[in-house]
């Protein structure tokens, strides 16, 4: 070591080689601090045959890799006075959350004994958190190997995730519409305990944690009542492991001292091994061992005392600087060799092994060590054993959570209701009438109306011409769709309409009445002249399609019995029609134009359909907010459970909301079902069913309202547009109506048409065809929502 330093004094007195003076500082320093940790390397060193204690180069402070660890047999055996058996065993891990990105976990070796406190020191982001969620078994490690209480997380009998682990996530991770001792009796119920159970160590709990109001809502608690339930929760089960992450941050002092001291009883009367993690250095002085972390490698772990007698500090934030300067010093220098391949050679001759430090000064070092008990992996020696439940199932305590935040969200509950009876209503009252108060701007040349009777038919229309018939046609229009105003000429009535004033104009020639009689006299002969006298001018505002065509609908059937009627009144035949075709009663629906029978059908589909999408695309999400799904899958719920309970009490409300929707179409707003309603029924409530799922997979894909509205948004509209609700599906353009079938509303569309109007049943194409297409979309959503609560890592 001394020639070591003295040729960096040579260099850097020189001024020359100022990377090679450099890295040779480097390994001078490293050289003193090997000399004072020598001392302890003896206590350190693992059994090689056991996987013991490891040193600090093994927790990654020199970077090199540890043995696998391999589970040893189980038979178990009280550990030698001054021997703790291994309760957390981590070797070599390795996490990447990006493939090629920086690591998270970077060869991380770490050893937490039975019984004892371990304080994991680092600054928020240097991969903690990731650490314990991967020995929780909510992660997997992309290399390495943990062991907790001698199993793999996530193995048979590892009971992980599950009760093995008391698990306390860094956010609150409770919901807050469950009081505190309901949510004590949710985790109680999850982790296997029974109500007696539950009550007794609740109460204990509550005392102990100074929570004085069991019967309030957590949201309505302080910060510091909040972490206490929190704690409490983790507590609850006695697990034999217990995993804090920053159980103190943002409580006051008092509060943080009380919850180490309630650790250290744990430890000490039930056996328990804690894992707590904080940036509060000095804190961490409390912990029977500490393991300081940085970039994702564990620096050096062994008891606070010991840490602080090795590296010569007063401190643990010096022990932490030193420790941090010294693991930065070695990236850098690693750097540097790599890019000066020959100066690297020459500190590799320079940094020859050190010789080996005279026993003497070993022991004297010893001596002056504070002494620490040895730490084996050696899991037959363990005096807990992680628990497991046999044909424990989480589907009731889990639905009678969903059941409790449904009633607690009364408001919810209103609008859920409140929406199927609005949108009937709204469609009852403002979809499907005649429009009504339509202006017509009529110039009449023939016959002035204004205050007068018609005039009565002439006994022989031959012999004589009636007078007014332009009067006669004006009061057959439809009162309720037009008010008729009066223009002195044509082209003020088209100023009108220009204007916006008026709708259409009508106007009748001078002759009207003469040339109307004369064109029915002399027929096939009527001159051109006549023919262009016997006709109404008619302008129409066409802008409004809809409104326009039901003008010009109207005032053509007002022409057709006003025709009839001057047949009548001139002797004619009344059934010598001016448009030669008979209209019969229809095979299906009314013989009036009544658009509401087509729309009707539709928008009953639609609200069963996106309504329950939307309700449970958003219980789902609040499921997972805050962290309280996440806690219940580490505590041991497994997410088809989650589920399940989703689908219990959803079915419920989809039940009532279908319920409430046939009522009002049918009932109050007077929509005939001319088929059976059980068929209608059964179909509404399949398609209600592909909504929910539909919601549960937009859900399960985003983790926030705003993402999955925008994504069920965009599901919704083109399904609208393409369903057949705005427009019919055979006046589609030919391509897209041959592909738009596919579409989850599509044939179900035309299926409940085929029930309400036409009265068709299962044995009609249309219907059965409906009812499939229904199935394969149920089916599809179920699929593809287990695929990805399967394979997403957040759920897996």
């Amino acid at each position: 070591m001394d020639a070591v330093c003295t040729t960096q004094g040579m260099l850097e007195a020189q001024g020359s080689h100022a990377v090679l003076a450099d890295a040779l500082r480097v390994v001078c320093v490293e050289k003193r601090v090997e000399r004072t940790e020598l001392s302890g390397s003896a206590e350190r060193t693992m059994d090689t045959h056991s996987g013991g204690p490891h040193t600090p180069s093994e927790s990654g402070a020199a970077g090199t890799a540890a043995t696998a660890v391999t589970p040893v047999a189980a038979d178990r055996l009280a550990p030698a006075p001054g021997v703790r058996a291994a309760a957390v065993v981590v070797r070599d891990a390795r996490k990447t959350y990006t493939r090629g990105g920086a690591p998270v976990l970077d060869g991380l070796n770490m050893t937490v004994a039975e019984g004892s406190i371990y304080g994991l020191l680092g600054a928020s982001g240097c991969g903690k958190t990731t650490l314990l969620t991967c020995i929780v078994g909510r992660r997997a490690l992309d290399s390495g190997a943990i062991r907790v209480l001698g199993l793999t997380p996530g193995a048979p009998d590892s009971g992980l995730p599950g009760p093995t682990v008391g698990y306390m996530p860094q956010e609150l991770a409770l919901h807050g519409l469950f009081t505190v001792a309901e949510t004590f009796r949710y985790f109680g119920w999850v982790s296997g305990m029974v109500e007696d159970e539950i009550r007794q160590r609740s109460a204990r709990l509550l005392k102990l944690l100074d929570i004085p109001f069991p019967d309030k809502l957590v949201g309505q608690l302080s910060g510091g009542q909040q972490r206490r339930v929190s704690l409490g929760v983790a507590l609850l089960n006695q697990p034999p492991i217990l995993i804090l992450d920053e159980p103190t941050v943002g409580v006051d002092p008092t509060l943080r001292q009380s919850i180490w001291d309630l650790l250290v009883n744990e430890t000490r009367n039930a056996r328990t091994t804690v894992i707590i993690t904080t940036h509060y250095i000095e804190e961490a002085r409390q912990s029977d061992t500490v393991g300081l972390m940085r970039n994702g490698a564990l620096l050096d772990e062994d008891a606070p005392a010991r840490l602080l007698q090795r590296y010569g500090c007063g401190s643990m934030e010096d022990v932490f600087l030193k420790l941090s300067v010294r693991q930065q010093r070695e990236h850098e220098h690693q750097e540097k060799r790599q890019s000066d391949s020959h100066d690297i050679a020459m500190v590799e001759a320079v940094r020859s092994p050190p010789p080996a430090a005279p026993q003497a000064e070993v022991e004297q070092t010893q001596a002056e060590l504070v002494p620490s008990l040895a730490v084996v992996d050696d899991p037959s020696l363990l005096q807990t054993r992680p628990v497991v439940l046999d044909g424990h199932s989480n589907v009731l305590p889990c639905t009678w959570k969903m059941a409790v935040f449904t009633w607690r969200n009364k408001s919810i509950i209103g609008i859920l209701f409140a929406l199927p009876v609005i949108i009937c209503l709204l469609f009852g009252f403002a979809v499907g009438g005649d429009p009504k108060g339509l202006h017509l701007a009529v110039v009449n040349d023939d016959y002035s109306c204004c205050g007068k009777n018609l005039p009565a038919f002439p006994s022989d229309c031959d012999a004589e011409d009636p007078r007014g018939l332009s009067c006669r046609y004006l009061r057959r229009l439809n009162k309720d769709m037009f008010d008729v105003d009066d223009y002195d000429d044509v082209d003020a009535a088209l100023r009108a309409v220009r204007e916006g004033r008026a709708w259409g104009a009508l106007y009748f020639p001078s002759n009207y009445s003469h040339a109307l009689v004369a064109r029915g006299r002399e027929g096939q002969d009527a001159s051109n002249e006549t023919l262009d006298s016997s006709d109404v001018s008619v302008w129409l505002d066409m802008s409004n399609r809809q409104v326009s065509e039901l003008a010009r609908a109207s005032l053509a059937t007002s022409a057709l019995q006003y025709f009839e009627d001057v047949q009548r009144g001139c002797k004619g035949n009344p059934n010598a029609k001016a448009l030669p075709m008979q209209f019969n009663e229809p095979v299906y629906g009314r013989r009036e134009l009544y658009f509401p029978d087509f729309f009707a059908p539709a928008v009953l589909l639609s609200v069963v359909y996106n309504i329950n999408c939307i309700y449970t695309m958003s219980g789902f999400i609040d499921d997972r907010k805050d962290g309280f799904m996440e806690r219940s899958i580490s505590s041991g719920v497994r997410v088809l459970e989650i589920l399940g309970a989703h689908v219990i009490v959803d079915t419920i409300m989809m039940l009532c909301v279908n319920a409430i929707t046939l009522i009002f179409m049918i009932s109050f707003l007077g929509f005939e079902n001319n088929g059976s309603i059980w068929v209608l029924i059964f179909l509404c409530i399949i398609n209600a069913y592909s909504g929910m799922f539909q919601g549960y997979f937009i859900a399960s894909l985003f983790t926030t309202d705003f993402e999955a509205t925008f994504c069920c948004m965009g599901f919704y509209f083109p399904t609208l547009l393409l369903s057949g609700l705005m427009w019919p599906l055979e006046g589609m353009h030919p391509w897209l109506r041959n592909s738009v079938w596919l579409l989850p509303l599509n044939l179900a569309t035309t299926a409940i048409r085929s029930i309400m109007n036409r009265g068709w049943g299962l044995g009609s194409p249309d219907v059965r065809d409906g009812f499939l297409s229904s199935a394969f979309w149920l089916a599809f959503f179920v699929a593809i929502t287990l695929a990805t609560l399967r394979f997403k890592k957040s759920f897996a």
